[in-house]
C-alpha cells in the first residue's frame, strides 16, 4: 500500500510541468533592446543559410575569397610545374635535357625561393603596421608580378629565372602571412554589422578551396601534359618549352596582377577599431570609442542601420 501511495505520488510529480530555474528577469521584459542584446550574445551558432546569406552581401567577403583563390591557384599551379618546367628548360652541360638534371635545378630553385620566404617573415609584421594588411599585401602582389614578368622574358636562362623566382618569392610573403588576419578582420566587420559571426561558412570555403585547389591544378598540369604528348622521352619538345613558362610563371603573375586590383577596393581595416568597439558595445562591455575620422564615424552607422542594428550612441548623440 505503501509502494502504491509512493508511485502515485512520482507519478503526479511528473505529469506537473516544472517551473524554469532562471525565469525571465523583469530588466529584460521592461527593456527589450538588453533582451535582444542578450539574445543575440547566446545565439553563438546562426544558421548556415544565414552565415552564406551575409557572406555573399559583404562585398570584403567576396573580395576575400577570391584573394583567396587568386592566392591558391597561382601557388599550385607554380609548385606542380616546377619539375617539368625545369626539365624542358635547362639541359646540362652536355646540352642533353634529362629528368635528373631537371630535378637538380628544381632543388636550387627551391632552395634559392625559400631564403627570401623566410626573411619576409621578417618585414611582413612591421611593414603591416606601418602602412595596413591590404597595402602590405598590395606591395608584395606588384613585386611578386614584377618579378614574374621578369622570368617570362628569358625563361630558359637560369640566372634570370632565379632572380625572378627570387623577387617573386619575396613579394608573395605579405599574402602569405597577412591573408587569415585579413579574413579575421571581415569576420570581425560582419559581426560589427550584424550581431553573428559567419566563421563556420567561411571556414567551409576556405577549406573547400585550400583543399580541391590542389586536385583542380593537378588535374590541370596532367591536362597539359597529356596534350602536348609528354614522356619519358620527349621532356623538352618546343610545344613543352612554350607552354611551361607561362604555367610555371605567367599564371601565378597574372594571378597577382589580379590581386592588385582586389587589394585596391579592399577598405575593411578603416572600420575595425570601430567595429571592435561596436561588439564590445552590443556585448554590454564597456569600451572607448577610438579616433577616427568622422566620416568614417558617419558610413560606419549607417552600415549598421542599413542591417538594422541600433546606431552608436556617440554618433546619435552628435
Amino acid at each position: 500500500r505503501v509502494s502504491e501511495e509512493r508511485f502515485r505520488g512520482d507519478l503526479e510529480r511528473l505529469e506537473k510541468p516544472e517551473k524554469p530555474e532562471n525565469p525571465e528577469s523583469p530588466e529584460s521584459s521592461e527593456n527589450p533592446e538588453k533582451g535582444e542584446k542578450k539574445s543575440r550574445e547566446r545565439r553563438t551558432a546562426p544558421p548556415i543559410k544565414e552565415q552564406a546569406s551575409i557572406c555573399f552581401g559583404d562585398p570584403y567577403w567576396i573580395i576575400m575569397i577570391a584573394f583567396l583563390f587568386l592566392y591558391q591557384m597561382g601557388g599550385m599551379i607554380k609548385n606542380v610545374s616546377q619539375l617539368y618546367f625545369c626539365q624542358a628548360m635547362f639541359p646540362d652541360a652536355a646540352g642533353n635535357y634529362t629528368v635528373a638534371f631537371g630535378g637538380r635545378m628544381q632543388g636550387t630553385l627551391a632552395m634559392i625561393g625559400a631564403i627570401p620566404t623566410g626573411l619576409g617573415m621578417l618585414i611582413v609584421v612591421p611593414l603591416a603596421g606601418k602602412v595596413g594588411k591590404s597595402r602590405a599585401v598590395l606591395l608584395g602582389a606588384v613585386m611578386a608580378a614584377a618579378g614574374g614578368f621578369l622570368g617570362m622574358i628569358r625563361p630558359d636562362c637560369f640566372p634570370q629565372t632565379a632572380i625572378s623566382f627570387a623577387i617573386k618569392a619575396l613579394g608573395s610573403t605579405p599574402a602569405m602571412y597577412l591573408l587569415l588576419a585579413l579574413l579575421a578582420d571581415i569576420l570581425d566587420h560582419q559581426e560589427a554589422l550584424n550581431g553573428v559571426r559567419t566563421d563556420g561558412f567561411t571556414m567551409t570555403i576556405y577549406g573547400a578551396v585550400m583543399a580541391g585547389m590542389t586536385g583542380v591544378t593537378t588535374g590541370m598540369m596532367n591536362g597539359v601534359l597529356s596534350a602536348l604528348n609528354y614522356s619519358a622521352s620527349n621532356i623538352s619538345s618546343p610545344a613543352l618549352r612554350i607552354a611551361m613558362p607561362w604555367l610555371f610563371i605567367g599564371v601565378e603573375s597574372i594571378c597577382y596582377a589580379l590581386i592588385c586590383l582586389l587589394m585596391m577596393r579592399l577598405k575593411v581595416e578603416r572600420f575595425t577599431d570601430l567595429g571592435h568597439y561596436a561588439i564590445k558595445l552590443d556585448q554590454g562591455v564597456e569600451a572607448e570609442l577610438p579616433e577616427l575620422d568622422r566620416e568614417i564615424l558617419e558610413e560606419f552607422n549607417s552600415l549598421r542601420r542599413a542591417h538594422g542594428m541600433r546606431i552608436l550612441p556617440e554618433i546619435q548623440a552628435g
